[in-house]
């Protein structure tokens, strides 16, 4: 690990609207982070005597593009424009978030919601024609289209609404694929496995790190994991069939615990319920490990933005945390305040932690163990 990091006094933070670069902010903050959609920042500006703020070129809805010396880590648009004034100063702040804010704000398009239902082979293709009307490009870090099939083969299809937005059908299908979503400092939507890349390096005990905390939970962590298929027989016994399904264990846990993991396909699927249950445990294990750092520059040894999605070393021997395993980083906030001065603030967990949820489009036609599709795996 590297223990030299850029000078932060290096960096400063401008916004670039309607042809003109603003820069010279006394507070900011920009967040991003690989399970936070879309990223967005605050920053502000006090002068000790008013002024008009009429004469800052800003305007709510404005495109902009936030930058950090020459490297963007937001594209998207002003939301908000507000202006204060008090006996001795004059306060100007702006937020804005990415532009996928678009897809989590607004309606799926009428072209795209044929009969009330998606029809997809590809995740890219599928998010790119629900992008495309907010002029948002698609892109995949995974070296391909991300095919998406229905068990059996053939296209994927599930069902829509009215009042669903793009983001909600994408992220449906993203996670049946098994991909992490999220924007990119360019305003791209994202899929992405988890960890694309390493940092160059890390965060370092008595060299780049103000403040670290550390985190061991229990209390969402079980022993057993017992995957259990929906009953559709009313008469039945609830839950009837869990005995043939294989548990998941979290060796971890030495007293008895019990989670029930219930499917919510019917009464197919036996494989695909274990499969939900060893999720339940691996994720809940990543989840119950956590550490938050304040490192004192916004780049890595290499000058690089600390970036969501990417590992980085932790060597922070006072709480028992060597550089041994990669942690990702979850979120990343870079500010600067007169109280702190420049600092980033950064989760960070094991690759496990953000292990994507297994998803049944269609519970009651899709049986994920039919390898022949047969009548449940069509609709």
């Amino acid at each position: 690990m590297s223990s030299s990091t850029p000078n932060p006094a290096d960096d400063t933070l401008s916004i670039l609207a309607n042809g003109r670069e603003l820069s010279g902010w006394q507070a900011i903050r920009v967040t991003r982070g690989c399970e936070r959609f879309p990223a967005d920042f605050e920053v502000s500006l006090t002068e000790r005597y008013p002024g008009n703020p009429t004469e800052v070129p800003i305007n709510e809805g404005d495109a902009c593009t936030v930058k950090m010396e020459d490297d963007p880590v937001i594209t998207g648009y002003i939301d908000r424009v507000g202006a204060a004034i008090t006996p001795r100063s004059h306060q100007l702040r702006i937020t804005g978030r990415s532009k996928c804010q678009d897809l989590v704000d607004c309606s799926i398009t009428d072209d795209n919601l044929t009969g009330m239902q998606f029809t997809t082979t590809s995740l890219v293709d599928f998010a790119t024609k629900l992008a495309k009307p907010y002029g948002i490009t698609v892109k995949s870090m995974t070296g391909d289209n991300v095919p998406v099939a229905a068990p059996g083969g053939g296209p994927v299809q599930f069902n829509g609404t009215l009042q669903e937005t793009p983001y909600e059908a994408i992220e449906q299908i993203a996670r049946y694929a098994g991909v992490l979503v999220y924007d990119d400092e360019d305003g791209n939507l994202v899929f992405a496995n988890v960890a694309t890349g390493q940092m160059a390096s890390g965060f370092q005990e008595g060299v780049n790190v103000q403040a670290a905390l550390a985190e061991r939970t229990a209390g969402q962590r079980f022993q057993n994991y017992v995957p259990v298929l929906m009953n559709v027989n009313l008469f039945g016994q609830p839950g009837a069939g869990a005995a043939k399904l294989q548990p998941a264990h979290d060796q971890g846990v030495k007293r008895f615990r019990r989670f029930i993991v219930v499917s919510e396909q019917y009464q197919y699927g036996q494989s695909f319920a274990e499969k939900r249950a060893r999720w339940e445990a691996s994720r809940r294990y990543g989840r119950s490990r956590s550490v938050r750092v304040t490192c004192d520059s916004w780049r890595d040894s290499a000058g690089k933005l600390w970036t969501p999605n990417y590992t980085a070393e932790i060597n922070l021997p006072s709480l028992k945390l060597t550089p041994s395993d990669p942690w990702v980083i979850s979120e990343v906030t870079f500010a600067r305040d007169a109280d702190r001065g420049t600092v980033a603030d950064l989760v960070l967990m094991p690759k496990t932690a953000f292990s994507v949820q297994p998803i049944v489009l269609l519970p009651s036609l899709y049986d994920p163990d039919d390898p022949s599709g047969g009548q449940l795996g069509h609709v």
